[in-house]
């Protein structure tokens, strides 16, 4: 069976955490972060979980 290649811009994108979780960065926030107030963004940022359905999809996408 040929080896599987990862995406380099699917690895940039999604982090897997131990428990085997897949996270994504919200979009938008370099949009927002010249206009909003600077607590609003933090606030608003940071890792999300994906769905349940996409999950499978990508731990296969990813090799993991």
């Amino acid at each position: 069976m040929p080896k599987f290649k990862v995406s380099k811009t699917i690895t940039e994108r999604f982090k897997i955490t131990s428990k085997r979780k897949v996270l994504h960065l919200s979009g938008g926030l370099k949009h927002r972060r010249s206009k909003e107030r600077s607590n609003l963004v933090a606030r608003g940022g940071g890792d999300k979980l994906i769905s349940r359905a996409d999950r499978r999809r990508l731990r296969r996408v990813l090799g993991v």
